[in-house]
């Protein structure tokens, strides 16, 4: 099993204490999201993987993906996840257009990253460094990168307006670093997300 319950507290910057059943809650929320087909492959999917997924619940912070680039050196406490961390509340589900949703479908969300870390981890590096504002677009990568650089790039470039007909990436500030994250999240939501909702016959967003 790729997935290993975190029972211990983790500096993710903050020190974050878990929750000590951590194998009730990954029961229940497995069970929350049974009927939906895309939750059960994303779970086979990771749960399958060489990498090793932190998850970790929690009752003290938002939920959140954390990729392995973000506590690299850190020491083996951390390290050993080698397919990041993710961090459920368990007394925050996910509400949408009034409805509270089962605490599996944040799971899944969070399991999502882990997904898209896997499937193309290149881009995902790269846009979560451009999220955090931290991408270096001359030295962070080799040439082998060049169809994810020229995809950061496109998320990095601001649209048209009137006064600017041809923006250029932006690399830095709170525009690409929003540019970053929604780039990631908007993926997560429309292959994981949105389908595991209708999937439960429950409300979804279009957009994070």
């Amino acid at each position: 099993m790729a997935i290993e319950y975190i029972t211990e507290a983790l500096k993710l910057p903050n020190l974050i204490e878990p929750v000590t059943n951590p194998a009730v809650w990954y029961v229940q929320c497995e069970t929350d999201v049974k009927a939906s087909a895309t939750a059960m492959m994303i779970l086979n999917y990771v749960r399958h993987d060489q990498r090793k997924v932190g998850l970790l619940f929690p009752k003290s912070c938002d939920s959140k993906y954390h990729c392995a680039h973000e506590y690299a050196g850190a020491g083996e406490q951390l390290e050993k996840y080698t397919g990041g961390i993710a961090v459920v509340n368990v007394d925050w589900p996910l509400i949408i257009q009034m409805e509270t949703l089962p605490l599996g479908v944040s799971m899944l969300h969070e399991l999502g990253h882990a997904k898209q870390f896997f499937d193309r981890p290149s881009l995902f590096y790269m846009l979560a460094l451009l999220a955090g504002g931290f991408y270096n677009e001359s030295g962070e990568f080799e040439s082998a990168h060049d169809n994810e650089r020229a995809e950061v790039a496109k998320v990095a470039t601001p649209r048209a307006t009137t006064f600017n007909k041809n923006p250029k990436p932006g690399y830095t500030g709170d525009s690409a670093k929003k540019r970053g994250k929604e780039a990631i999240e908007n993926e997560n939501l429309a292959l994981h997300e949105i389908p595991i909702c209708k999937e439960l016959k429950l409300k979804w967003r279009e957009k994070y």
